[in-house]
C-alpha cells in the first residue's frame, strides 16, 4: 500500500513536472517570439536610420553646394557693379570731353 502511495505521489510530481516544463517551454517560446520581433524591429530601425543618414548628408552636401552658389553669384554681382560704375564715370568723362571740345569751337 505504501508502494502504491509513493506510485501515486511518483505520478504526480511526474504530472507536475510535465506541466510545468509544458508552460516553462510555452513561456520561452513567448519569449523567443519577443525577442526575435525586437531585433527585427531593431533592424528596421537601423536600415531607416541608414536611410536617413544618406539623406541628410545629400541635403547637407545641397545647402554646400547652394552657398557655394549664393557666395559666386555675389561675387558676380559685385563685378557687375564695378563694371557699371566704370561704364557711368567712362561715360561721364566721354560726355565732359565732347562738350568741352564743343564749347571750345562755338567760343571760336
Amino acid at each position: 500500500e505504501q508502494e502504491n502511495c509513493m506510485k501515486a505521489s511518483i505520478d504526480s510530481v511526474s504530472s507536475e513536472i510535465q506541466q510545468l516544463s509544458r508552460e516553462f517551454e510555452a513561456e520561452l517560446k513567448k519569449k523567443e517570439d519577443e525577442i526575435e520581433e525586437m531585433q527585427l524591429r531593431l533592424e528596421k530601425q537601423k536600415t531607416r536610420r541608414k536611410e536617413l543618414e544618406k539623406h541628410f548628408q545629400k541635403v547637407d552636401k545641397n545647402n554646400f553646394e547652394k552657398q557655394q552658389e549664393e557666395n559666386a553669384l555675389k561675387a558676380v554681382l559685385e563685378l557687375e557693379k564695378k563694371a557699371m560704375a566704370l561704364l557711368d564715370n567712362g561715360a561721364t568723362q566721354m560726355q565732359k570731353l565732347y562738350r568741352g571740345v564743343r564749347d571750345r569751337k562755338l567760343v571760336k
